[in-house]
């Protein structure tokens, strides 16, 4: 692959920058025919799935399937890349919601035409209920007998829920993971967008830590870590406060390029200080709450009814808790997970153990 940081639409990074080494070879591998597939290309929301998605399309010429709600819908999980058209580049879009007629079927369909297919969305195809994993089920199978090749693109936690409760990741052992980008790669990123670069001022009173997600026996876990731009600072190593800013950016985002580039867009002005980039949010929800949340983590959009049939009675009370502070955004009966939520979302549903 040959992506630079800036090769994808709009300037957003190709796969050669979300992918580590090993996954840049298992996609070159399946790009190139040495290699059939399944592959799952798996990303947190707003992570950048749809370029490699998009990649292995072109490389494949294959059929370009998107699953996923009716109405707006930010697509496979960059961000502002997919919201201004979706439906860009597809091939077939399969709706998904309570009206929907038989996803799962479609999906299968299409897969089952023959030729290489490229299928993002596929979160969408299951809720947490009885009878909510029929449509999956229905894909999975496809999936599975397919005599070409098939790729599909699956939100993280979504993915590591459907791999502990009905074996996913044994039904699609080859995955590749949409990894983050440094503040190195954010700061030339962002930078390039624009024709005014505000000026860096350094803050003196930085606080030393931020928190920073880390894995443990496939957990993800916040803690606390420590800055070391801004202890450096302290000690008056004097570091640019451009590098400061996009290392800060980087460590709250977690490397994410959606949602740095939503926590950018509201730091951004003439003049930027570290402390314009904000740590991560501990609202401190409840369990019913935080479950809801995790819910619409996985799925990045869902509708009311959806939300309802697995949340239950608390369903509105809870929606109202996450639109106070900032975690969805409500439009109709569709709710949708907001990019600069991804952070607190993790830690207030890992914080709760909520798989």
């Amino acid at each position: 692959m040959t992506e630079g940081t800036t090769a994808g639409a709009g300037g957003w990074p190709g796969p050669a920058d979300l992918l580590d080494e090993p996954a840049r070879e298992t996609v070159d591998a399946v790009a190139g025919g040495d290699a059939r597939g399944p592959l799952a290309v798996v990303g947190s929301p707003f992570a950048g799935r749809r370029a490699v998605l998009d990649h292995l399309a072109d490389r494949l010429d294959a059929t370009r399937v998107h699953v996923g709600p009716a109405g707006p819908d930010p697509g496979g999980g960059t961000g502002g890349m997919e919201a201004d058209d979706p439906d860009t580049g597809v091939d077939l879009r399969v709706r998904t919601g309570p009206d929907a007629d038989e996803p799962g079927r479609e999906t299968a369909d299409a897969i089952a035409d023959g030729g290489a297919t490229v299928v993002s969305g596929c979160h969408h195809l299951y809720t947490r209920r009885v009878g909510g994993f029929e449509p999956l089920d229905t894909c999975l199978d496809a999936v599975a007998g397919a005599d070409s090749t098939v790729v599909t693109g699956w939100n993280r936690y979504a993915w590591t829920y459907l791999a502990a409760v009905r074996d996913l990741d044994r039904t699609v052992p080859e995955r590749v993971e949409v990894g983050p980008l440094d503040a190195a790669a954010l700061s030339e990123l962002l930078l390039a967008r624009y024709d005014d670069i505000p000026t860096f001022e350094r803050d003196d009173d930085l606080p030393l830590f931020t928190r920073r997600q880390v894995s443990v026996a496939g957990v993800d876990l916040w803690l606390p870590a420590l800055d070391r731009a801004a202890l450096a600072a302290r000690r008056g190593g004097d570091p640019d406060p451009r590098d400061v800013v996009f290392e800060r950016l980087a460590a709250v985002s977690e490397g994410n390029v959606g949602v740095a580039t939503t926590l950018w867009e509201r730091a951004r002005g003439s003049e930027v200080r570290p402390s314009d980039v904000p740590d991560v949010d501990q609202p401190g929800l409840d369990r019913e709450t935080a479950f809801c949340l995790r819910v619409v983590l996985a799925s990045e959009r869902a509708h009311r009814a959806d939300l309802a049939a697995v949340v239950g009675d608390d369903t509105e009370r809870a929606l109202g808790r996450l639109r106070r502070n900032d975690l969805v955004t409500v439009d109709g009966d569709w709710v949708a997970l907001s990019p600069a939520a991804v952070p607190t979302a993790v830690a207030e549903t890992e914080r709760e153990r909520i798989l």
